[in-house]
């Protein structure tokens, strides 16, 4: 039986690509050496994927907590490449939205040289969006990010404030950067964030939180 290709994460240290998966043939590829630790990854609709964690070099070549793999597993020396580039800080999470953009969350006080904090988005070529977010970055930590059906990006973790004011853990930003809507009274730490929808702008999110007057307690849709 053959499934199609996956990346799985295999020990602190690498992780696997496996392009054709049989249940009676191990996979032979060579693993691809990561450094340090693999938070977070993002497929491309190209074949590329995104890697993020906590890392200095991935299969010998150095990068800053983020790189991004040619659909053969081989590095892409196109995306933050060059001395400078990268994450400084953690990357705990990623999401590719539907014109090739990637957006990058996690506990970091820089993107390349810019000064974005904690969320940044980078153009498909590997640029930053000096643009994004309009509203302002989270004042503390992303633990997930998501892309939704209309474009508009959604980010969770444990924060209290954006630029333009208050943020309890939850935001959500239009394309263009501006606020779309936040969360005033979520008590907690939102860990994950997923599409309820492939059509409508609707997600769940899920963590250590609840929202007081109601009984919501861990995990909530957004219609």
């Amino acid at each position: 039986m053959k499934l199609p290709r996956i990346l799985v994460f295999c020990s602190l240290f690498a992780f696997a690509s496996f392009s054709s998966l049989s249940a009676e043939t191990p996979a032979k590829n060579p693993p691809l050496h990561v450094n340090g630790i693999v938070y977070a990854l993002a497929a491309q609709p190209d074949g590329k994927v995104v890697v993020g964690g906590e890392f200095t070099q991935i299969n010998g070549k150095p990068r800053n907590n983020l790189a991004r793999l040619n659909a053969d597993g081989s590095v892409d020396d196109s995306f933050v490449g060059q001395a400078g580039k990268g994450i400084m800080g953690i990357v705990r999470a990623l999401a590719v939205g539907p014109d090739g953009s990637i957006v990058v969350g996690g506990s970091f006080s820089r993107a390349d040289e810019s000064s974005k904090m904690n969320l940044v988005r980078y153009r498909p070529d590997g640029s930053v969006d000096e643009k994004f977010p309009l509203a302002g970055t989270p004042n503390g930590s992303v633990f997930a990010v998501q892309v939704l059906a209309d474009g508009k990006v959604v980010a969770g973790g444990e924060f209290s404030a954006l630029l333009e004011g208050s943020a309890s853990n939850l935001v959500i930003y239009n394309p263009d950067g501006t606020l779309a809507a936040r969360q005033s009274a979520l008590e907690g730490i939102v860990f994950a964030l997923a599409r309820s929808s492939q059509s409508l702008p609707a997600f769940v999110a899920g963590g250590n939180f609840q929202v007081p007057g109601s009984q919501t307690q861990a995990l909530l849709e957004f219609k």
